[in-house]
């Protein structure tokens, strides 16, 4: 409508102020879609482009082989088209960065930073930025009231401010460590038995 809206001061007010929707759908008759191997192997023989941009996210977000699925992206990351491309370094970015095959990663990442698309490019400095993310890093975005998430082995864990108090919750286990302070939390949260610290070289970025 050519207007501008201001909805806050700064990116971090942005961040501060979003929050989750609670909404009643009604998901009688409704027909989710669920891809299978060969389903999407034949989307790629056919340069069905529409079922691969649907397929591709689904998949991504869902329980896959990720093997196999790190490969068929690899294969998709040399794509004639670019909104495939820009699909696949989206939802590496956005679900997979923590979870593909390093090797698989670095050939994606290849891939993806010599793209002609300036999209798919960006995409490749966010994902590193995932990939490069140092103890130093989360300190300071705890320090500023972020919401972190972590991976480790498959499992997820979010740093997160709630009352008063910052915690390391485990939401699959439904258990979470609870500290006074920031720094508590930096210091004595533990990952599998070890300090944050301690165990980082194994613990990464997700999301």
């Amino acid at each position: 409508m050519e207007q501008t809206i201001q909805i806050a001061d700064s990116f971090e007010e942005f961040l501060k102020n979003l929050y989750l929707e609670n909404e009643e759908f009604d998901f009688e008759g409704m027909v989710v879609r669920v891809y299978s191997k060969q389903e999407f192997e034949t989307f790629i023989q056919e340069d069905n482009v529409d079922e691969l941009i649907y397929a591709i996210p689904d998949l991504a977000q869902g329980d896959v082989d990720l093997k196999w699925f790190g490969n068929q992206l690899l294969t998709l990351s040399n794509y004639h088209e670019e909104n495939v491309r820009s699909w696949v370094a989206t939802s590496v970015w956005n679900s997979l960065t923590h979870r593909l095959d390093e090797e698989i990663l670095h050939s994606l990442l290849e891939n993806f930073k010599k793209d002609v698309d300036s999209e798919v490019r960006m995409m490749a400095e966010l994902i590193l930025e995932e990939v490069n993310y140092s103890f130093e890093q989360l300190k300071e975005d705890v320090h500023n009231g972020k919401r972190v998430s972590l991976a480790f082995q498959d499992k997820l864990y979010h740093v997160i401010e709630d009352s008063n108090q910052w915690h390391l919750a485990d939401y699959e286990t439904d258990t979470q460590q609870s500290f006074d302070s920031v720094d508590e939390l930096l210091e004595q949260a533990t990952i599998d038995g070890k300090s944050l610290q301690e165990g980082w070289s194994h613990i990464k970025k997700a999301y």
